[in-house]
């Protein structure tokens, strides 16, 4: 339910900002289980909800900012790229939260994904003075470099 409500927002909000404020929400939500104590208290059903919700509104707002943001040519790249890292991210992380969970504490699997999603928040925000949407044409600032011969 979340995601597809999610993505009328995203079609209808800037992607970009959609994205961060995903990842965001997922970060703070990762935050909140790290500091539950009690598995079976009522706030950790709440972080668990926030968590779910957080991950889906992750997956559709980026790939709705994949699509804003690349060229048409090389979408279907593009996209398959994104999903093979995602994939290998998913083995890292669990294997590394394995690790936190086995030799730390058990709520270092959370404290990690939270500091993932930060790292990503950051990152995209340092990033974002880079970014040139599709025009409406649906070509990039790059595949329009390419057409009249500007090759670097």
């Amino acid at each position: 339910l979340a995601g597809a409500l999610w993505g009328r927002l995203v079609d209808r909000a800037d992607r970009f900002w959609a994205m961060c404020f995903a990842v965001f929400l997922t970060c703070l939500a990762y935050c909140m289980l790290a500091v539950c104590t009690d598995p079976f208290a009522w706030y950790m059903l709440a972080a668990s909800f926030m968590t779910g919700t957080g991950q889906i509104c992750t997956v559709v707002s980026s790939q709705a900012f994949i699509q804003e943001y690349s060229a048409a040519e090389v979408r279907g790249a593009v996209m398959g790229l994104f999903g093979t890292c995602g994939s290998l991210g998913q083995i890292v992380h669990v294997f590394i939260g394995g690790l936190l969970f086995s030799n730390w504490r058990m709520q270092g699997p959370f404290w990690w994904m939270g500091l993932m999603n930060l790292l990503v928040l950051l990152s995209a925000l340092v990033l974002a003075k880079w970014l040139q949407p599709n025009a409406p044409d649906g070509s990039t600032q790059a595949s329009v470099m390419l057409q009249e011969g500007h090759h670097t």
